[in-house]
């Protein structure tokens, strides 16, 4: 469902996050990932996000977060990042991605071609 932005784990249920509405069910993380499409990539224990409705992957605060284009944030757990990272250059809208920082380990990318200096303020 191209409409589905993020799946949100709430013990014993999942937040159905969608552009326009959110929904509540009443369904295991598990059995929703296995028929989940590719461009679906688990950030964290509790959150599922749809990469093509991501804006920007930052560091901040000394974590990296996922922007989701409704404005939604999720810290990635420090497990998944290599892979929300790889995801976020494959999925997000890869032909518009803009490198805007790097060094310290710290990166920073987006995908509105506009650069993300203003995102990463407060990252040391």
């Amino acid at each position: 469902c191209s409409d589905l932005v993020a799946l949100v784990y709430n013990k014993p249920n999942i937040w159905l996050i969608f552009k326009n509405e959110e929904v509540l069910v009443h369904v295991s993380m598990l059995q929703i990932e296995s028929v989940l499409q590719n461009n679906f990539t688990r950030i964290n224990r509790q959150v599922i996000v749809n990469m093509n409705h991501v804006s920007e992957f930052i560091f901040k605060d000394g974590s990296y977060w996922i922007h989701l284009k409704r404005g939604l944030e999720y810290k990635i757990s420090e497990v998944e990042k290599k892979a929300v990272r790889e995801a976020f250059l494959l999925y997000a809208n890869p032909n518009k991605f803009n490198k805007a920082y790097v060094g310290s380990e710290k990166h920073a990318f987006s995908n509105n071609g506009l650069g993300l200096f203003g995102s990463i303020k407060g990252s040391g």
